[in-house]
């Protein structure tokens, strides 16, 4: 469980195939159904208004509207309990069909604040939805809504489920496009948009509304607010440029080495002046190329991001002749990767040198350059006379600025500390 893939698919599945997991062996649980009720709606709330208190803490308009969503979606269907069988059938496949189309826009439109202007909006639109329905599942207006009903293939295939078939397609259409997104984003709150589209399909296929269907909803309501939770994790922790750990990652990690590490200090060569060159965007592409390969590191490395264009390689539980082949392997497959470059950004020159060159020169910006970077790394282990982190990062700092001095785009290892002289004992004669 250690390997990059299965901590991808554990970032997937948990917390929202989990809670979606609980939610399913709650529902069928027996001794659960008659204390069910109560509970569960206190759970719903609870968890409604804890999603929607940290949705507005972290000015996310989409985790907002999506949390409404489930809620207004499961006290449709408490309130369609109550109603004659032609409404709430009528009522049943609207609502089915709106929910998913709603996680699906809702997802797509991004994040855009809790601004007055998008929270009207959202507010308008869930609004008009809700009127909508109530007014087509009227008696006199049920020969309209037939259509949410119809059948376009034999009933008989989906006899499993209460949905309609136009609600299965808009399922099908959103779950697909909600977990392509998943898999290619792996943010949090995209996670959640699945996962929640998964639990809403199972609240409106439960046999009883207001029970095992909450329990769902609840669950889906839960899933984004644990996605909040995991999105501040990652904004403490994570590094936004290069996707890897941050300086906090790194000094946690630093807390919790035993009395056998090594530790590398990672530097990507003339980087200032590659910046002044082709400019920062160019500057930032580089930062993620050089964070990917250090994400690759093998021997047991873990690599955070410690500040600019330097980085840090952890190796616990070994030392400096156990990591020093990877750490070559690195600084040869970074200096092995080219990529082409424009030249320097167009905000960074005049107007009038982004559309002419200087006299016979080509024209700024139409030159393509295919360039390289190489790093510096300097390692250094722990030892009776490195006995702190802070020591060995010292003492890998050092070997880093002789890697420097020695021509760049190399590793080297830190010296070991030399004995001190020993003192003369001065024997008095006279004792």
């Amino acid at each position: 469980m250690n390997s990059a893939p299965a901590r991808t698919l554990v970032s997937l599945v948990v917390p929202g195939g989990a809670l979606l997991l609980a939610a399913l062996v709650l529902a069928h649980v027996p001794a659960t159904h008659a204390t069910a009720p109560p509970v569960v709606n206190f759970l719903l709330w609870a968890a409604t208004l804890g999603a929607l208190v940290m949705a507005w803490r972290f000015h996310s308009s989409r985790v907002l509207f999506a949390v409404l969503v489930l809620c207004l979606a499961d006290r449709a269907l408490v309130l369609l309990g109550h109603a004659s069988a032609p409404s709430a059938n009528a009522g049943f496949a609207l609502l089915a069909i709106l929910v998913p189309l709603n996680l699906i826009f809702f997802c797509a439109i991004g994040e855009c604040g809790l601004t007055l202007t998008s929270v009207g909006s959202g507010a308008g639109i869930l609004t008009i939805q809700a009127a909508a329905v109530m007014v087509l599942a009227r008696p006199e207006n049920l020969e309209f809504a037939r259509w949410a009903e119809h059948a376009f293939l034999p009933r008989g295939f989906f006899a499993w489920t209460p949905l309609p078939q136009l609600a299965l397609l808009a399922f099908a259409a959103a779950m697909a496009w909600l977990g392509i997104r998943m898999s290619l984003l792996r943010k949090p709150v995209d996670c959640a948009f699945f996962w929640s589209a998964c639990a809403a399909f199972a609240g409106l296929n439960a046999a009883s509304p207001g029970r095992a269907s909450s329990l769902y909803f609840a669950a889906g309501v839960l899933m984004f607010a644990a996605s909040l939770v995991e999105t501040s994790y990652l904004l403490a922790f994570l590094d936004e440029l290069t996707g890897l750990p941050g300086r906090r990652s790194f000094n946690q990690e630093l807390l919790a080495l035993g009395d056998s590490y090594s530790i590398a200090m990672v530097d990507v060569d003339h980087f200032k002046r590659f910046n002044d060159a082709y400019g920062h965007d160019t500057g930032d592409q580089v930062l993620r190329m050089v964070a990917g390969q250090l994400a690759r590191v093998g021997g047991g490395g873990r690599a955070f991001r410690y500040g600019g264009e330097e980085f840090a390689i952890v190796f616990p539980g070994h030392g400096v002749q156990d990591c020093a082949a990877h750490l070559e392997e690195l600084r040869a497959a970074i200096a092995k990767f080219s990529f082409m470059v424009r030249g320097p950004d167009r905000s960074q020159r005049r107007r009038d040198e982004r559309r002419y060159a200087r006299p016979g020169r080509r024209p700024v910006g139409s030159a393509k350059t295919r360039t390289a970077v190489t790093v510096s790394i300097g390692v250094a282990e722990s030892s009776a006379r490195l006995a702190s982190p802070e020591q060995v990062i010292e003492a890998a700092d050092q070997a880093l600025y002789h890697a420097k001095g020695q021509g760049r785009n190399r590793v080297e290892v830190a010296r070991k500390p030399r004995r001190a002289p020993a003192q003369p004992v001065v024997v008095d004669a006279r004792a």
